[in-house]
């Protein structure tokens, strides 16, 4: 996986001046930075195939742009027939330009406009309602667009699962309290029931159960309860009328080491032992949506940082790593400390690239921002690190550049693909160029005085 090429990846990005010594130059184009994402594409392809090969026929899959919304990797997901989740107009627009065409692009916010959901129908656009209200919008619109045959449109519900134990409770979509979609009690069941009955054109139910809480038969067992409504409301109606269903994603991914566990292909068996009504064969669904994100990204990707500065702490024994990378690019990591599906592995390399080995000491690594938070391991043992040495962060290649933060406008850094070649050459190519003194400028609303 993308950890067993990293090390030849990093010394050749060193070698090719990608990653330099001068955190000042990282302003001035086309000069080495100090910090730098990194993308396995071959992990990355073989992730989208794999995806593909374990569910079959039937399925459409949608890379949750949430996750990773650089233009580069959309435009890879694209090239391979797979489409996209969007929750924001923002991520609409976004796959737009990457060459998404409206068919390919499932919007799931659960703060639509109505102008967005105007844009959305006339791009033909599949929408997921959230609520009653926003069918009863979607509804208008429709008979002002003279609309005879509108884009797939769905309902979210809630099939009121909970928390999974050991779950990331901010994560899940399925408790008594959760902000998204129609709760499955039995009451709203019955108004659930009223509104397919009323509009022919609502012929798709969604759910997504939360991510990074459930395995492979938690999950099924929770989509189950929507199927089986949707089964029912098919029967009162007398017809396959929701003939679509989206599952959402949320799989889990492993952090502890580079194996891909749990895999699609054991997702997909659990689907079919559960609900076996998904698959082409039962003749239910026409298509069945995935929203797959950070099981689809987190391997592939790798944060590599120049360590600026190591200094000794109160406590004798404990080492403080100063790096470039903390709570801006990894968010989640420095704020939930404790919740160990937010942590990245680390390692630590020379200034030429090579690992480092030796007695290990205690170290906290430390990231650029301007708050005591700002701490991306505790009490870390690795071996001697010192200043010009490089740390990766593993399984980044999700909910990294994406949660960025403006907090002490750092530059958000340059995104970079690469393939590793025969002999352990490795051919780079930019996803996303690094941030540009302009555009910091620009977003806060300077940059327009000649100075």
């Amino acid at each position: 996986m993308a950890g067993t090429t990293a090390q030849v990846a990093l010394e050749k990005a060193i070698e090719k001046g990608i990653l330099g010594p001068s955190p000042s130059k990282e302003i001035i184009a086309g000069q080495p930075q100090p910090l730098g994402l990194y993308y396995d594409l071959d992990v990355f392809d073989k992730a989208l195939k794999d995806v593909q090969n374990a569910f079959g026929a039937g399925f459409f899959h949608a890379s949750a742009v949430k996750t990773n919304p650089v233009n580069g990797i959309l435009k890879l997901i694209c090239k391979e027939g797979l489409g996209a989740e969007c929750a924001s107009i923002g991520e609409i627009l976004n796959c737009l330009d990457a060459g998404f065409t409206g068919d390919k692009i499932v919007y799931d916010s659960p703060m639509k406009t109505e102008p967005e959901i105007i844009f959305a129908l006339e791009k033909g656009i599949h929408i997921n309602a959230d609520n009653f209200c926003e069918i009863d919008i979607i509804a208008k619109q429709l008979k002002r667009m003279n609309c005879k045959t509108p884009p797939t449109i769905g309902l979210r519900v809630n099939p009121l699962i909970g928390n999974a134990d050991g779950g990331v409770k901010e994560l899940s979509c399925s408790s008594e309290s959760s902000k998204f979609g129609v709760p499955m009690t039995e009451e709203f069941k019955k108004e659930i029931t009223k509104y397919f009955m009323q509009h022919s054109w609502l012929t798709a139910l969604h759910v997504h159960i939360g991510s990074q809480s459930y395995n492979g038969k938690e999950l099924a067992t929770g989509l189950r309860k929507a199927v089986v409504l949707a089964l029912d409301i098919n029967k009162k109606i007398g017809q396959n009328q929701i003939c679509v269903f989206d599952i959402g994603g949320g799989y889990p991914v492993n952090r502890d080491d580079d194996t891909v566990k749990p895999t699609f292909y054991e997702y997909a068996q659990n689907l079919r032992e559960i609900i076996p009504e998904l698959f082409p064969e039962y003749g239910t669904f026409k298509k069945v949506i995935t929203e797959f994100g950070v099981s689809l990204h987190a391997k592939a990707g790798w944060l590599a940082s120049r360590v600026e500065y190591v200094k000794k702490s109160g406590d004798d024994e404990l080492n403080i790593v100063s790096t470039h990378v903390g709570a801006d690019l990894c968010m989640r990591s420095c704020y939930v400390p404790k919740q160990k599906k937010y942590q990245r592995r680390v390692k630590v390399f020379d200034k030429d690239g090579r690992p480092k080995n030796g007695e290990k000491k205690r170290y906290n690594i430390a990231g650029p921002l301007c708050f005591s938070g700002d701490v991306l391991k505790y009490d870390e043992l690795l071996p001697e690190v010192e200043r010009g040495d490089y740390i990766i962060l593993f399984d980044c290649g999700s909910n990294s550049l994406s949660l960025a933060s403006k907090h002490c406008s750092r530059f958000a850094p340059s995104v970079f693909g690469y393939r590793k070649l025969q002999n352990d050459e490795v051919n780079f190519v930019v996803l996303k160029e690094a941030q540009t003194k302009e555009e910091l400028l620009k977003f806060w609303g300077g940059g327009n005085t000649e100075k």
